[in-house]
């Protein structure tokens, strides 16, 4: 066992190496009481701001207190230590000497005297160029943001409007969640046809809208000649497969032709979902069900192109949508699904198209039991000759 002298001289000893590394740490370490003068404060202090021990000890009100963003930050300390809560770490500006601003990192500890709060104990970091690194990565957010803004305005004018004439009632309905969404519905008329797509990329946000973008630019340059849907698919494969090869982006997508005269209309689906025809007479849904798979996917698909066709009724419906749709969920994770959306569009048949896309997206949103996890895009057409 050591004696008495042996324990002094360890406790000397321990003592120095404390002195030591307060004396040489980068950080500042400080005792000061409520009033904001301070007790003590490490050497450091004179590399951190420029002013010396004494010069803190006499000046600390003066240098700190007198900036109000300090003085508010400061007080908050204190009101959550007088009420005996920890108190976060907080931030402080110092005007150097040398003409500089300084940012601090403050951390402290409260203590009391006689069991009352007396003051802090804390240790003071300069985090000048942390803040110089955050204040630039916010420049560049909103720089980004601008750019997205500018970008989702943009994708936006992608969407065409709504469309009536003496043939027919046409409504799109789009509905992303997020700024820029991979969904995506067009249509290019002729004097006695239309041809129109709707597609959905895989994925949300800028890589799935600037695929979108370059799929709108070519169905209009392929639908300005008049071409059959399964042609345009063709075009649109070969368009995919060599200008988007390696991405590992794909697109379901869906693309018909409707002649007004005659009601004939030609569709080919790569990949998408059924899609709707409603004959309101009988009261009967069919459904376009997907003859191949997705576009970018590399298959032998052969040479002819992919196309059936089937001829509409007066006053038939066409009602094409993304998987948003179907696939929106309940609270008990129940998809809307199908036959929900069958229903309504049969209970609802006498709704033009803009009024029932409207009412469809309400009945979603009402069963849906947190936020749309995917986009959302309405077709709706209705022959009226």
């Amino acid at each position: 066992m050591q004696n008495f002298s042996e324990q002094v001289a360890d406790l000397n000893e321990q003592i120095k190496e404390l002195q030591l590394l307060v004396h040489h740490s980068l950080d500042v370490i400080y005792k000061v009481d409520t009033d904001g003068m301070l007790k003590y404060v490490s050497p450091s202090v004179e590399k951190l701001t420029g002013r010396t021990v004494p010069d803190w000890i006499e000046n600390a009100n003066a240098y700190v207190r007198s900036i109000p963003e300090n003085l508010a930050a400061i007080e908050n300390a204190i009101q959550l230590a007088r009420a005996g809560k920890p108190v976060p770490p907080y931030r402080i500006r110092y005007n150097h000497p040398n003409g500089k601003l300084i940012w601090v990192e403050i951390k402290e500890q409260a203590y009391k005297e006689d069991g009352i709060f007396a003051g802090f104990i804390g240790i003071a970091r300069d985090i000048t160029d942390r803040v110089k690194m955050e204040e630039e990565l916010h420049r560049q957010h909103i720089l980004l943001e601008r750019e997205l803004e500018v970008a989702t305005r943009v994708h936006e004018t992608l969407i065409p409007k709504n469309l009536k004439t003496d043939q027919l009632d046409l409504a799109l309905t789009y509905r992303p969640v997020s700024s820029m969404g991979g969904d995506y519905a067009s249509y290019f008329l002729h004097d006695n046809r239309l041809l129109f797509i709707i597609s959905d990329v895989t994925g949300h946000g800028v890589p799935a809208a600037l695929l979108v973008n370059r799929v709108d630019s070519e169905f209009k340059r392929q639908a300005s000649k008049n071409k059959e849907p399964g042609d345009i698919m063709k075009t649109l494969e070969s368009f995919i497969e060599h200008q988007f090869r390696g991405t590992q982006m794909y697109l379901s997508a869906f693309c018909g032709a409707l002649e007004f005269g005659s009601g004939r209309l030609a569709y080919s689906n790569y990949g998408h979902l059924p899609q709707i025809v409603f004959n309101p007479e009988e009261n009967k849904i069919d459904l376009m069900e997907a003859q191949t798979t997705l576009l970018g996917i590399p298959v032998n698909r052969g040479e002819a192109p992919i196309q059936d066709e089937i001829t509409l009724s007066p006053q038939a419906r066409i009602f094409l949508f993304t998987d948003g749709v179907t696939e929106t969920k309940g609270p008990e994770g129940e998809l809307f699904g199908y036959d929900r959306l069958q229903g309504l569009i049969q209970e609802h048949a006498g709704l033009p198209p803009e009024r029932f896309n409207k009412h469809l997206l309400d009945e979603l949103t009402t069963f849906k039991h947190d936020d749309f996890e995917d986009d959302i895009f309405m077709f709706h057409l209705e022959r009226t000759t």
